[in-house]
């Protein structure tokens, strides 16, 4: 049963790898800008 686990783990983490890798860098770098930028304004409005 580990062992299949330990596939199926392996599987998945490839597969994720492989969308990592076909998803644009622009646009995994412009979600991660925007939700920096939201989590920045979030914090700036409950400060005041």
């Amino acid at each position: 049963v580990e062992d299949e686990g330990g596939a199926l783990l392996g599987r998945l983490q490839g597969a994720l790898r492989g969308g990592a890798a076909a998803a644009s860098p622009s646009r995994v770098a412009n979600s991660i800008k925007g939700y920096l930028t939201n989590k920045v304004g979030s914090l700036q409005l409950r400060d005041t």
